[in-house]
């Protein structure tokens, strides 16, 4: 069985983009982003901050999940990013 290979590149001159010979306009495959809300940012801030604190200086239960503090804080925003009214 032949695997599939994906060969992308942008027409000089055009919006069209080629991939395993079919062509797609560009707006087709544009992913839609969305900014995160206020309080969602400063949430996800928070927490990756209070993550950063717990690797630095012993904080009670912090310090123990500091990898986990950030984790959460990252995937929050990339999540507010990906979800609309997050």
């Amino acid at each position: 069985m032949e695997s599939e290979r994906i060969s992308s590149f942008v027409l000089m001159g055009t919006d069209e983009i080629h991939i395993n010979d079919r062509y797609y306009h560009s707006k087709e495959i544009q992913m839609k982003l969305n900014a995160p809300k206020t309080v969602t940012w400063w949430i996800a801030v928070i927490v990756g901050v209070l993550g950063i604190l717990g690797q630095l200086v012993a904080i009670p239960f912090v310090s123990d999940y500091a990898f986990w503090f950030v984790s959460v804080g990252f995937v929050l925003l990339a999540l507010a990013t990906f979800l609309k009214d997050l």
